[in-house]
């Protein structure tokens, strides 16, 4: 039984690896190619069109709006935005998302909110002898994963609320129209305005807005934060374990000792038990009580209002009224803790507390650069070139500084060059990872073997990710030199030189290591024979 075990294992991951090598990791190496192709020609044809849109810029004024003569014209210009008709409203593209949150009031581009929920997290730590559970409570945007801990309640309390229904995590609205001094701005150019400024958008201190949802201003969360419920938990005494709450105050002029006091009782949240003692602080001017009072005497057993002479200490009766409000009956005969659960630490919010948080966007000047069409700025159609059609430039940028010509179209080449980068990375990964892929069943047998099996398999891992890196290397430099020798010769010519040399090595230490074999077999015979004769 102990060897079968080991011999399943065995089978299931050689055959996860298989399946892997064969089936995953060609469809890998066609998308690295197909990525690798179209962001060098995306990066070239960019290029292009930045170079030609250089030449054909011209600088306009915000004032009065000047209009473009030819399809050619590429205007370049810094303007502040238009306030005056940036009124949050029902023509906004997306305000039914907002209808939860009531009627909003704000000036602004767009809008964004993200919504999230006061919840338990449970998060499983598993090891090799033994897996252990922590709980934390935090606003999340995604509903919590189910608890299956031992001791969940113990920490948690409750379970997480359940989302409620037709409430957005995320939402977002802009405006229909936006000018930037007399241009009006197309709809990727204010889709291009970032939104992270906090807002105010529910203008009243507690303002009861949407369905269900009392949003209430959490100005110690910082600007643009809204809660449904800003009542804080600083303790719950609600656990089987310990008893069941009294939700009332206890209101008096008796001293708990029997000595008439004139002072009051005041208990928050007061339990009676079964033999359980009360919890209350009590205050008085005669013979005060200086903290928690346990009392021996007779529990309060109504659940709902108690209105009667209490019993203290000594059995006698008080001289004040106690008023319980649903005050219910213990399980234990032991004293309520004197400090909270774990599950309620002083400050926490009630679980399933909801909170939202408003962005829109900063007033900041803008510099758009784009064509000019019956006052409207859209896209600039680049003149077509070999393999790249249909690139232009329609950019907006948020600036408090001064952007000219050269800064403006330094940026734009800038961050071409660093897109192209990061997908030139990301395609060459996933060639690695898809001839690593392709190596890793072995490395599963080497793994596997009797009694060496763990040092073998590490030292073929090191192995395994060097010997994947040449073919990797040598596709992507195949697929990024092809696309540069048809559109940019001077720089793909070098990258096939480059894969050519390393295609070369493998081809001569592969045949040097046939040759040589071949060599010390040819030697061996002949010392045999010569043995032999």
């Amino acid at each position: 039984m102990s060897d079968e075990a080991p011999q399943k294992g065995f089978l299931a991951t050689l055959g996860q690896s298989l399946c892997c090598a064969i089936c995953v990791a060609p469809v890998a190496v066609l998308g690295a190619i197909a990525l690798t192709a179209h962001n060098e020609r995306s990066s070239v044809c960019v290029m292009h069109a930045l170079d030609d849109g250089y030449e054909a810029v011209e600088t306009v004024p915000c004032s009065p709006a000047k209009h473009s003569t030819s399809e050619d014209d590429l205007f370049l210009f810094r303007c502040p935005l238009d306030k005056d008709h940036s009124r949050f409203g029902p023509a906004w593209h997306g305000y039914d998302d907002f209808d939860l949150f009531g009627p909003l009031h704000f000036d602004g581009i767009g809008l964004e909110v993200e919504v999230q929920m006061y919840q338990c997290i449970e998060t499983i730590h598993k090891s090799n002898t033994s897996t252990t559970y922590t709980y934390a409570k935090a606003f999340k945007s995604v509903p919590a994963p189910e608890m299956v801990g031992p001791q969940w309640d113990y920490y948690c309390g409750d379970e997480n609320p359940s989302w409620p229904s037709g409430l957005p995590s995320f939402a977002s609205a802009r405006a229909p129209s936006v000018k930037a001094g007399a241009y009006e701005l197309s709809e990727n150019m204010i889709s291009s305005i970032a939104l992270n400024t906090p807002v105010d958008p529910i203008s009243t201190q507690h303002s009861s807005s949407g369905p269900g949802f009392n949003w209430q201003k959490a100005s110690h969360l910082g600007a643009g934060v809204y809660i449904t419920n800003d009542d804080r938990v600083p303790r719950r005494l609600d656990r089987d374990d310990f008893g069941n709450q009294g939700n009332g105050n206890i209101h008096g002029n008796g001293n708990p000792t029997g000595n008439p006091g004139q002072g009051n009782i005041h208990g928050n949240g007061n339990g009676f038990g079964n033999n359980n003692p009360g919890q209350g602080n009590i205050h008085g001017n005669v013979n005060p009580g200086q903290g928690n009072i346990h009392g021996n005497g007779n529990p309060g057993q109504g659940q709902g209002n108690i209105h009667g002479n209490g019993f203290g200490n000594n059995n006698n009766p008080g001289q004040g009224n106690i008023r319980g409000n649903g005050n219910g009956f213990g399980h234990g005969n032991q004293p309520f803790p004197n400090q909270p659960l774990p599950n309620e630490v002083p400050g926490q919010y009630p679980l399933g507390t909801l909170k939202a948080s408003f962005n829109s966007n900063s007033w900041e000047d803008v510099a758009v650069l784009g064509h000019e069409r019956n006052g409207k700025m859209e896209n600039w159609e680049a003149p077509d070139a070999w393999m790249c059609s249909g690139y232009g430039l329609e950019t907006l940028r948020q600036t408090t500084t001064r952007l000219d010509k050269e800064s403006m179209f330094s940026t734009l080449h800038g961050e071409n060059k660093v897109w192209t980068i990061i997908l030139r990375v990301l395609a060459f990964c996933i060639f690695w990872g898809a001839f690593a892929a392709m190596v890793e069943p072995l490395g599963v047998v080497a793994d596997f073997m009797p009694i060496i099996g763990g040092c073998l398999g590490d030292a073929f891992d090191v192995i395994q990710c060097c010997i994947s890196c040449l073919p990797a290397t040598a596709c992507f430099c195949t697929v990024a030199g092809v696309m540069y020798v048809v559109m940019r010769p001077a720089v793909g010519a070098p990258m096939l030189l480059g894969t050519a040399a390393i295609v070369g090595f493998m081809v001569y230490a592969k045949v040097s290591r046939k040759s040589k074999e071949s060599g010390e077999g040819g030697e061996a015979a002949a010392l045999i024979r010569a043995e032999g004769e």
